[in-house]
């Protein structure tokens, strides 16, 4: 028998989606984030991920890199993920027009931000 221990660490974490009730709850988009804050309550490591929008799930370097070392603020997310909606390639499906899924991203975002500052 083999057991595994994983360290606690002070990691916050997320998740939100908006599902569309006309596609049977399926998401239109999905975004996932967890971070650890230093003692000043900047980000010192990150992970954000966004699912739905492109064909499979993926890490979003490109907003991590914009949030890490600052404090959590949701209006800066959501701008910042804003200006880096442009490098995904969004699906088009039936639920949803892959320009509408990037569309709502930043808003996720915010949400997300939003519940991490609320945990703390």
């Amino acid at each position: 028998m083999r057991h595994v221990i994983v360290p606690r660490a002070p990691r916050r974490s997320t998740h939100v989606r908006l599902p569309l009730r006309k596609a049977g709850d399926y998401p239109v988009a999905i975004f996932s984030l967890a971070v650890t804050l230093d003692a000043s309550g900047a980000v010192t490591s990150i992970g954000a991920d966004v699912g739905s929008v492109e064909p499979t799930a993926r890490r979003w370097y490109q907003l991590e890199a914009e949030l890490i070392g600052r404090p959590l603020d949701p209006a800066h997310a959501a701008e910042k993920a804003e200006g880096h909606c442009a490098a995904l390639r969004p699906r088009d499906g039936v639920e949803a027009p892959g320009w509408y899924r990037l569309k709502v991203l930043p808003s996720l975002v915010r949400k997300a931000v939003s519940a991490l500052r609320e945990q703390l």
